[in-house]
């Protein structure tokens, strides 16, 4: 499939021509009286990891004062004095960087880290934001595809029928429900098809066993202290997924809700399109599965057909949630049981799984598998969860993601690939969860397809 390639211009000029003397250019402002004080004090995204096809806004906020003229500027090695350069063009307070602007940089690397700042100035006084990274992933590889439900992939290692090496996955580079992928939400407030490669939709947080009704929606945005979130929180927000009304006994609404034959929420109930919050609303009957209702890997789903009730994968057609032994081949190809704990990074079954930790700008970080023998990357954002009572968006910075196998209460739970980050040590640890967390709780899928 051709690309269409960004053009930088002027600045992949001046970077591979070294031309240092544009670098930290002062910005001429018009002369205003106003304290002499921090003008811009940082910036801000949602995420550091993008793919070459997305598109990203980046943001800087006012601390004091007023800068009445501003200059993003780009660099490819910080460690090199006078490096930065102006983007052309790039004179408002955001500036959304463009589809394929890695183009512009390099031609053969696979990622590459490009560094942001901003310069104010307020006729006064210039100020200089703090330095801003951002790896792009590029995905014009001979692994890398769009199938044709739009699904983006990339090919990574894994054991095959549970005996190491020998096998390969197909795996989605983004999570279900992100940048337009899986059911589309007609709310105009909340267009899916405006932020279509939109790196700052992180994805949809899903309720396990439940398809794409309208409770999975979810929309990024920032708080008025610049940390991401998602809307709606506790109580509602977008008019497509509303928390549902708690079923608190006695409550004159049932504690389960009306299933229809395949065990999703009937469309008659009022729960439809809603997140049931509590622990005993959602998943108590035994049909509510994705696939198989054993943590034995014999009941796993091998490929789709495995699937219980295939009508309710929620995965774009010829796709399927993994199952925990999935993501544990994916992982460290154990290939006989539950995923075992890992310390990251890690190189196991021809993959290597490295932390990208959050960073100052509250831009979510996350995983990046490496095919170690391609060099291809697929990216696993670290978005939390959506918790099981409330709503509302909890552990951001921590990674889940459901997996297509029950728990260790095949009515009530269900497992997930887990990496938590310890801040104090700097240790992060993968692990499976055969007990499994309440199927109530709101989790990314990410989307595989075998051979």
């Amino acid at each position: 499939m051709a690309k269409r390639k960004l053009v930088v211009g002027s600045i992949a000029a001046c970077i591979f021509a070294l031309c240092a003397n544009m670098a930290n250019a002062q910005v001429v402002g018009t002369p205003y009286t106003v304290p002499y004080n921090a003008i811009i004090e940082e910036q801000t995204t949602y995420t550091d990891v993008m793919y070459d096809f997305q598109h990203q806004t980046i943001q800087a906020y006012n601390v004091s004062g007023t800068a009445y003229v501003l200059q993003w500027q780009v660099s490819t090695d910080t460690t090199v004095a006078d490096s930065f350069i102006d983007i052309p063009g790039a004179n408002a307070q955001n500036y959304t960087i463009p589809a394929y602007y890695i183009d512009g940089f390099v031609t053969t690397e696979q990622s590459k880290e490009l560094f942001f700042r901003v310069i104010a100035n307020n006729g006064t006084k210039e100020d200089i934001s703090s330095i801003m990274g951002i790896l792009f992933i590029r995905t014009n590889t001979p692994g890398y595809g769009i199938d044709t439900t739009g699904v983006h992939y990339l090919t990574i290692n894994m054991g095959l029928g549970g005996v190491a090496g020998g096998g390969t996955v197909k795996i989605a580079l983004l999570n279900l429900g992100q940048s337009g992928t899986g059911s589309l939400n007609t709310d105009p407030l909340y267009s899916d098809a405006a932020r279509v490669d939109d790196a700052a939709d992180l994805g949809d947080f899903y309720q396990w066993g439940r398809v794409a009704d309208g409770q999975q929606h979810t929309v990024w945005s920032k708080t008025t202290a610049h940390v991401n979130q998602i809307n709606p929180m506790t109580g509602g927000g977008s008019a497509t997924s509303k928390v549902g009304p708690a079923p608190v006994p006695p409550a004159s609404y049932p504690l389960t809700p009306v299933l229809d034959a395949t065990g999703q929420v009937d469309p008659s109930d009022p729960y439809y399109g809603l997140y049931i919050p509590g622990t005993g609303s959602w998943g108590n009957p035994a049909v509510n599965v994705w696939g198989n209702t054993s943590i034995a890997r014999a009941g796993a789903p091998a490929s789709l057909a495995g699937w219980s009730f295939p009508q309710n994968n929620p995965c774009p057609n010829g796709w399927f949630v993994p199952s925990l032994f999935d993501w544990a081949d994916m992982f460290q190809n154990n290939g006989t049981g539950n995923l075992t704990a890992g310390t990251l990074p890690v190189t196991a079954n021809g993959n290597t799984w490295e932390y990208r930790g959050t960073n100052a700008q509250q831009a979510i970080g996350g995983v990046i598998i490496t095919n170690n023998t391609t060099g291809e990357k697929v990216y696993l954002p670290t978005t939390g969860s959506r918790h099981q009572t409330s709503g509302g968006l909890q552990s951001l910075g921590s990674l889940y993601y459901w997996s297509s196998t029950s728990g260790g209460n095949p009515n009530l739970n269900a497992t997930r690939l887990t990496v938590i980050y310890n801040a104090t040590t700097g240790v992060t640890t993968v692990a499976g969860d055969g007990v499994g967390a309440s199927r109530s709780t709101g989790m990314c899928v990410r989307c595989i397809q075998k051979p």
